[in-house]
Order: C-alpha cells, then structure tokens, then sequence
C-alpha cells in the first residue's frame, strides 16, 4: 500500500529529480579537481549529458500537465504567454552578448 501511494506523490517524484540534479550539479563541480584532464572532460561531459535527460523529463511532464488541466479554450492564452517569456530571455541572451562580447571582459570582473 505505501509503495503505491509513493507512486504516485508527485512531491516523491520533485524531490527525486532535485536530488538528482543536486548530484549532477557535485559532480560537475567535483570534476575540477581530477587530476587526468581526460578523465576530467569525460565525466563533465557525462553527467552534463544525465542532467539534460532530466531537463527534458520535465519539459515532457510541464507539457503532459498543460494538456491535461489547462482548459482547451485556454491553451493558446497559457503558450503564448510561456512562448514570448521564452523568446524575452532569448533575446537578453543574445543583448548580453553584443554587450560582453569579448571573452577578457568576463573573465575581469570575476
């Protein structure tokens, strides 16, 4: 019985992924300090690679859930909402770049 209410607890489900991002994210950090620059680079790549799977999980489920509890006549109100959020972060990524465009300028004000 408690098995299948873990099952379907969707807070169960949030902090699993959070500790599984948590220890991509150690992992990640924890690989500066490889001695073997191969080894080094293959264990960033890696668990980069884990920690994207994860990140595409949840853009499937945020879809899932949009199509299941979002009333159909306001669905094009919710995505393009979400869309031009979206697209306004792009285009701040991209200003900062135009703006720090040269790599010596980051690596300065650190």
């Amino acid at each position: 019985m408690m098995n299948v209410l873990l099952l379907h607890n969707p807070d169960v489900h949030r902090a699993a992924w959070n500790s599984l991002k948590w220890t991509c994210l150690l992992i990640c950090v924890g690989s500066i300090w490889v001695k073997n620059n191969t080894t080094s680079a293959y264990l960033l790549m890696s668990v980069v690679a884990v920690s994207h799977l994860g990140l595409w999980v949840f853009d499937l489920s945020v879809i899932q859930q949009m199509q299941d509890q979002v009333p159909e006549s306001d669905r094009a109100l919710v995505g393009g909402v979400q869309n031009s959020i979206q697209s306004f972060w792009d285009l701040m990524t991209y200003i900062m770049g135009l703006i720090i465009s040269n790599p010596q300028v980051i690596f300065n004000t650190l």
